[in-house]
């Protein structure tokens, strides 16, 4: 081959994926870099505004999100260190702060850096969310299929999992896997999020 194809891969936060992608491809594409901040601006509205109806029902009141996962449990921060261009489902989270604004328990703020944190079962009441989003996680079918049987087996017999308030208040939405944590992250998990919010509402 004489010639190959330039290739693009966008690294990095994939809350932001969008935004990067359409960044470089605008770039690679000589257009407007005045266009390619429109659409850019455009698309970030509507993220926005497909938080507004869950916005709208919850309010002030505090979001977390939270992984099932290997037996564990993994709560997400506000922040994402992509410095390494690694794409993590941890990021996920962001689209709830960044996006619908919602206000993170305290646990979040006060002790959680970047990323998140590993909670034992013991260290569930912490959480004190009105309101909680969870996943059952894993990187092959068998691993999720373990995560949502760790989550029933939570929901059904766990004294802990009852003394956070937004179980006691039949806040917790049960998202899915797929499109909560797809490489277009931010608009696949809040459509995501919208349905299980709904199922729920």
């Amino acid at each position: 081959m004489s010639r190959v194809a330039p290739t693009l891969v966008p690294m990095g936060d994939p809350v932001a994926y969008f935004q990067t992608l359409a960044r470089e491809l605008g770039v690679a594409l000589g257009i407007d870099e005045a266009e390619i901040s429109d659409r850019i601006t455009s698309k970030t509205q509507e993220l926005v505004d497909a938080c507004a109806p869950m916005k709208a029902e919850i309010g002030d009141e505090t979001v977390g999100y939270l992984l099932a996962q290997g037996g564990e449990w993994y709560l997400n921060g506000i922040s994402y260190n992509a410095e390494d261009g690694s794409l993590s489902p941890v990021a996920a989270s962001r689209w709830l702060y960044e996006f619908c604004g919602f206000r993170a328990p305290n646990i979040v703020i006060n002790d959680i850096d970047e990323w998140g944190i590993t909670i034992s079962e013991e260290l569930l009441p912490s959480i004190a969310a009105d309101h909680l989003f969870v996943i059952s996680s894993g990187y092959s079918p068998e691993e999720r299929e373990d995560a949502a049987d760790f989550l029933a087996e939570a929901i059904d017999n766990s004294a802990l999992w009852e003394a956070i308030p937004a179980v006691q208040n039949d806040n917790v939405y049960l998202m899915n896997y797929f499109s909560a944590l797809s490489f277009d992250t931010a608009s696949s998990a809040i459509a995501s999020a919208n349905e299980a919010f709904d199922a729920v509402s």
